[in-house]
């Protein structure tokens, strides 16, 4: 049986993202955008808490590419 948990933003509690349990820790550490209120969240220990880093590419692009992606 595969359970779906759902993540609320931090910020608003409104749901940002709805993932299976067993794909929660392949997700550890990465960035979603709150498109609700526009928070930043952080996954970390299956629950979403507020992001440090503001910089959504960050968990997307190398450091080498993220200066030549644009």
């Amino acid at each position: 049986m595969n359970v779906n948990m759902e993540l609320r933003c931090y910020n608003c509690q409104s749901v940002v993202v709805e993932l299976p349990v067993s794909k929660l820790s392949k997700k550890e550490g990465l960035n979603f955008l709150c498109e609700n209120c526009g928070h930043f969240n952080v996954l970390k220990h299956k629950m979403l808490q507020k992001g440090i880093e503001r910089n959504p590419f960050i968990n997307i692009f190398g450091i080498d590419e993220r200066d030549t992606a644009f």
